[in-house]
């Protein structure tokens, strides 16, 4: 039986030691203002988590922008996070905001 008892909220599901970790932690790491890097094997709940992490800090009132940087190719991580002006590059047909301007006053 899987024990979720200790928050009835809880988007995670599991008995494993370290989910339980990142479950207890989780309120410190979203009051805190440092970046959080999330990290690990495909499925194991990143996304769960960084949600989690926007949802309970003082920004949930801001918006939430996710990025995959794994799937991101090298040659669009500028314009990605940064954003770009129209013709400043080939296949720059208009302007377009960066995910750190995006995310202002939320969580990237």
């Amino acid at each position: 039986p899987v024990d979720n008892s200790e928050r009835p909220d809880n988007k995670f599901v599991g008995n494993d030691p370290q989910i339980k970790k990142l479950m207890r932690i989780l309120p410190q790491i979203a009051r805190n203002a440092a970046p959080v890097l999330i990290q690990g094997e495909s499925g194991t709940g990143k996304e769960v988590f960084a949600h989690e992490i926007h949802a309970n800090s003082h920004r949930n009132n801001g918006p939430y922008i996710k990025i995959n940087c794994a799937n991101l190719p090298s040659e669009l991580v500028e314009s990605t996070l940064f954003g770009h002006l129209e013709g400043s590059f080939t296949g720059a047909t208009s302007d377009r905001e960066g995910a750190f301007d995006a995310a202002k006053g939320g969580t990237l």
